[in-house]
């Protein structure tokens, strides 16, 4: 099959060689940055020989170098968006591994239409998963001889992520992400191709796989779905690449997570079941993989499996308190296993056990906007079950009122999703005004 793309280069009797020096050349005008030389000479023959539609920025340097528009080429015209895959799967390949990162944080960095209204997909998470446990992964990454990278650049790295982290925090993740991004395409994935040490390599991989983690988180509280999968994705590859299936298994409860915000409980069991089997004697990995067991089979309205897996996850944290915990498994402390506890008996319409949960821990969850708007949102939730409208209704005035909480898109479907819960009592006057305040004060795009 021969393309457009390629009548194209051969009919100006350029080498792929030559296309790509060009490629490369308007890039750098441009600012943007490339995938390596390597890669790029093998993604130029995928997209000349099978018709495959072009990912941006290539679409648009393609389109510059040779003077054409993206319909000449069978592509989309300019303003609809092609569905970005950058990022979706998990490649054994590191080399490939590393362009995908550098692509996604491009499209992300550039608010790609392409990859924020790409749809979440749950049955490609079983598919990431099997690879991390299977497939594992290969090393054929060509090393950049003239960067040279130290533990100073892990540092850097792990600075910026807890900075990143902290902004997400107090000021919601859409506001920060992009820098984050930026810094990941720009910083971190070059120094990924330098040359060092083989514990330095280590380090560096896993400080990736925290940054990339964070920026997935920021994605998802802010309702870009599809853009934060990738990332989980992705953070996942840099785990293996750095040797750590406990890492690896604390990002695959992350996956777990966002699955069970999105109602896929299955997908989410799937994933905690397999956190658990490769966590090896990470007690809060253990426990944390437990607890999304737990709030799976809550989800699934399963009594028994959810008070096993509870008791399991309570046993493992109680251990984990006296051992040894990565920095990274910090958030998961009491306060966090009781709030997922208590979620657990709301999802099993249980108000006497769940009150337990959320009343002993939202006095500890000041100046944690998020977590303190989730937990309101809870015991008003609870307080439906025990058809106490009237104090439902003030638990949501108080959850709409948590001073910086509805910068997330995350509290903001909570928010909303207690008013849908409240509509049918709408006799209530109480209950009828939550509504309506919610309607025009927080609109929800989740």
């Amino acid at each position: 099959m021969t393309t457009r793309l390629r009548q194209e280069r051969e009919k100006r009797g350029w080498k792929k060689l030559q296309l790509v020096v060009e490629l490369e050349s308007r890039a750098a005008v441009q600012g943007i940055s490339l995938a390596t030389r390597s890669s790029l000479m093998r993604m130029l023959a995928r997209w000349e020989n099978t018709a495959k539609a072009v990912d941006s920025p290539y679409a648009e340097l393609f389109c510059e170098v040779y003077g054409l528009k993206p319909e000449d080429f069978g592509w989309q015209e300019r303003g609809q968006a092609t569905r970005i895959i950058d990022g979706e799967r998990y490649e054994t390949s590191l080399a490939t591994a590393l362009v995908e990162l550098a692509n996604l944080a491009g499209h992300d960095v550039a608010r790609s239409a392409g990859l924020f209204n790409a749809p979440y997909d749950p049955t490609s998470l079983t598919t990431a998963a099997l690879d991390w446990l299977f497939a594992g992964g290969q090393d054929d990454l060509t090393r950049t001889g003239s960067l040279v990278v130290a533990m100073a650049d892990v540092l850097e790295i792990r600075q910026a992520t807890n900075t990143f982290d902290q902004l997400d925090r107090q000021i919601g993740g859409e506001k920060s992400r992009e820098v984050a991004a930026r810094f990941l395409r720009d910083r971190v994935v070059p120094r990924l191709r330098g040359t060092c040490t083989d514990a330095v390599r280590r380090e560096m991989f896993a400080a990736t796989a925290v940054l990339c983690e964070i920026i997935g988180w920021m994605a998802y509280d802010t309702g870009r779905q599809a853009a934060g999968q990738r990332y989980f994705v992705q953070a996942l590859r840099m785990a293996e690449a750095a040797g750590d299936r406990a890492l690896g298994s604390y990002i695959l409860t992350s996956l777990s997570d966002q699955a069970l915000y999105l109602r896929h409980p299955n997908e989410a069991l799937r994933l905690a079941r397999a956190a658990s089997s490769q966590a090896g004697a990470a007690a809060v990995v253990l426990a944390e993989a437990a607890m999304f067991e737990a709030r799976s089979h809550a989800q699934l309205g399963d009594i028994r499996a959810t008070g096993e897996a509870l008791s399991r996850a309570e046993d493992l944290l109680t251990a984990a308190q006296s051992s040894d915990r990565p920095d990274w498994s910090s958030p998961f402390d009491e306060v966090v296993f009781s709030s997922h506890a208590g979620t657990c008996w709301v999802d099993l319409g249980d108000p006497g056990h769940a009150s337990e949960h959320f009343e002993a821990v939202l006095e500890r969850l000041r100046g944690q906007a998020r977590r303190q708007l989730y937990g309101t949102v809870q015991l008003a939730r609870i307080a439906v079950l025990g058809r106490d409208i009237d104090h439902a209704a003030a638990l949501g005035t108080k959850a709409l009122e948590t001073p910086g909480a509805l910068q997330s898109v995350r509290s903001r479907r909570h928010v909303a999703d207690l008013a849908a819960t409240l509509k049918p009592h709408a006799t209530n006057v109480a209950a009828r005004e939550f509504v309506e305040r919610v309607r025009t004060e927080s609109p929800t795009t989740s």
